[in-house]
């Protein structure tokens, strides 16, 4: 959150299970109360909430997902307008 808050991003994509046992969805969720026209994509592996996730409106890709699919999810969520990525994670 505090890179979003930071940096500012077009979308946020993110895994539904986290490090450190963090909730995903929660995640997505406040940032969705901070900056509603945020999109925001969410991938998982498997998780409980994955279902939960859909039903709140979420795109989900289940992984492995091909990487063409999910960068043609981030275009369709984006449109036309440029974008500006801000990477969180190891490295």
């Amino acid at each position: 959150m505090d890179l979003l808050e930071r940096d500012g991003a077009d979308i946020l994509v993110s895994d539904l299970i986290m490090p450190g046992g963090l909730d995903g969805l929660a995640f997505a969720n406040e940032a969705r109360r901070r900056w509603p026209t945020l999109p925001v994509i969410l991938v998982a592996g498997y998780s409980t909430s994955a279902a939960r996730a859909t039903e709140l409106g979420y795109p989900l890709y289940m992984k492995p997902f091909d990487m063409a699919e999910l960068a043609k999810g981030i275009r369709a969520q984006l449109g036309e307008e440029g974008w500006h990525l801000a990477a969180a994670g190891p490295g």
